[in-house]
């Protein structure tokens, strides 16, 4: 099971000239296929946030609903149907917004989904989309900045083409996180020279694990407000897909099951006591005990100094 979380946060530069937040992203998570994706509007186009917003939800709508022909049919035509209905939900908004040209909607692209046992990745431009397998993280994709750092493509540049990568690989089973970052999230999170990824990375991958992705998301966001944007003036975006453990749920008792069910769908550790309390079963709290025991032996939770957490 794959949960899915994201952030976007305005730049200090784009606070202060009252620019939109260019960045977008945009997530699909169902039982058959989870899909991030992100895009950065260049920063000299007037509604590239549009665009960049259109981007996103047509390539993961893309992934969605061609997601089996990914695994079956040719890439490179695959490559072309996707660039030509960017371009023709780009001209759409272009022509709904009285743009001059669809370059005011210029972004660029990151998408990636996990479907069956594959990865399927789509990437235009820089940003950098990354993956972590026994707690090592990697570059998946690295950026296209050309022959500058300081340039690169967008859907609509006229080589969008020739810079469209697409790939499909087998997923990693060790594999249980991976993570699309902007260029302006890259500058704290990301060593370009030494292709090192931060462990700040690590962090958010463990607590995906283990909390609800609103609790997630509602940290990521103050991370990235309070810390990641101080460091550039650029708009700052990440979206991350983390497996979830999966529970044997046929091999416990009911109320182990509740316990389970309960540290799920709650976000921070809890007192055994107050777990206990909250699940009725005081009465009961020596065989609330062995349950929780139990569990912990099963690696189905943590029980370390009278507090309980998901694994």
């Amino acid at each position: 099971m794959w949960i899915t979380n994201k952030v976007a946060v305005q730049g200090r530069g784009h606070i202060s000239e009252n620019i939109p937040c260019q960045d977008k992203v945009f997530t699909i998570e169902e039982p058959h296929i989870s899909v991030i994706a992100l895009a950065d509007g260049a920063g000299s186009q007037r509604l590239s946030h549009i665009g960049a917003e259109t981007v996103c939800r047509t390539t993961a709508e893309f992934f969605r609903t061609h997601c089996n022909r990914f695994i079956s049919d040719n890439l490179d035509e695959l490559k072309t149907e996707l660039y030509r209905t960017l371009i023709t939900a780009l001209e759409e908004k272009s022509l709904e917004n009285d743009c001059d040209s669809i370059k005011e909607l210029a972004s660029t692209l990151l998408c990636l989904a996990v479907y069956k046992n594959k990865v399927i990745t789509a990437h235009i431009g820089d940003g950098i989309m990354a993956e972590r397998s026994n707690g090592f993280l990697s570059v998946l994709s690295d950026a296209d900045n050309g022959e500058f750092s300081n340039q690169t493509t967008f859907v609509t540049s006229n080589t969008a083409m020739d810079h469209l990568r697409i790939n499909v690989t087998s997923l990693n089973p060790d594999t249980d996180a991976f993570f699309i970052m902007s260029d302006g999230s890259m500058d704290s999170l990301y060593n370009p020279m030494k292709k090192q990824l931060s462990v700040a990375l690590n962090s958010f991958a463990d607590m995906g694990m283990k909390f609800p992705s609103q609790y997630i998301n509602d940290e990521l966001r103050k991370f990235f407000e309070e810390s990641i944007r101080k460091r550039t003036l650029d708009d700052c975006s990440l979206c991350a897909l983390i497996r979830k453990k999966e529970y044997d749920l046929s091999c416990l008792r009911p109320n182990q099951i509740k316990i389970i069910d309960y540290l799920r769908n709650n976000s921070e550790p809890i007192n055994v006591n107050a777990l206990a309390a909250r699940l009725y079963r005081r009465k009961h709290f020596r065989n609330f005990i062995r349950d929780i025991r139990q569990l912990a032996e099963k690696d189905c939770l943590s029980f370390e100094n009278n507090t309980v957490s998901l694994i």
